[in-house]
């Protein structure tokens, strides 16, 4: 799975004719959505919040239009993401450790 750069599909299927290229939904979406993209850019970029602030500002952009409209297609993502990153919510809303 690679980004839908023409370039790298070419060389891959020249070098490797038998290989089968699927190109990153993510990727293709953020080319065709230019809101998606600029949404989904802010997860990772909560790395450059201080320490103290990231759950807080994680918070905030959850919550935001975007995310709330488009709560049941970004699901999986944020699920992934939360339980990675952030640290998923236990049953009495406090946040388990994250997995990095």
């Amino acid at each position: 799975m690679i980004d839908y750069e023409k370039a790298s599909i070419n060389a891959i299927q020249t070098e490797f004719p038998s290989t089968k290229v699927n190109g990153c939904f993510f990727s293709f979406v953020a080319v065709e959505d230019p809101e998606f993209a600029l949404q989904i850019r802010m997860l990772p970029a909560l790395a450059f919040a201080p320490k103290d602030d990231i759950i807080s500002s994680y918070n905030v952009l959850i919550e935001n239009n975007y995310y709330t409209e488009n709560e049941e297609i970004l699901k999986q993502f944020l699920d992934y993401f939360e339980n990675t990153w952030i640290g998923k919510l236990d049953r009495r809303r406090r946040r388990k450790q994250p997995k990095f």
